[in-house]
């Protein structure tokens, strides 16, 4: 045999192993697409599967704006309960200084009554 010869043997032999190695490589692939959980379910079960996981989805993302609106509100109530705080808070000080601003009156009074 001449060289020619062992090289195209060698080619054909080595064709011969990709070739059985990419058929076993399709069949490992296959065998773990297709599970035995998934071999006993309907063709339908995948779609149905993406339904769920989309509806899921949907329902999180409803749940998050929700919860989103639910604390824009509580900051809406809470600014107004601080700005309604603020101005009892100014009320009360207003009284406060008219109450401290009677009672140095009656004190003045009480005064210039004893001095004359």
């Amino acid at each position: 045999m001449h060289f020619y010869q062992y090289s195209i043997i060698y080619k054909k032999y080595f064709l011969i192993k990709i070739k059985q190695a990419l058929l076993q490589k399709e069949q490992t692939t296959y065998l773990a697409r297709t599970s035995l959980s998934n071999c006993a379910k309907p063709p339908n079960f995948q779609k149905q599967n993406k339904k769920k996981e989309k509806d899921q989805i949907k329902r999180i993302i409803k749940e998050l704006i929700k919860i989103k609106l639910i604390n824009q509100i509580n900051k809406q109530i809470n600014k107004q309960l601080k700005t309604k705080q603020i101005i009892i808070n100014q009320k009360q000080n207003i009284t406060n200084k008219q109450i401290t601003q009677k009672q140095r009156k009656q004190k003045n009074n009480i005064q210039h009554q004893r001095m004359s």
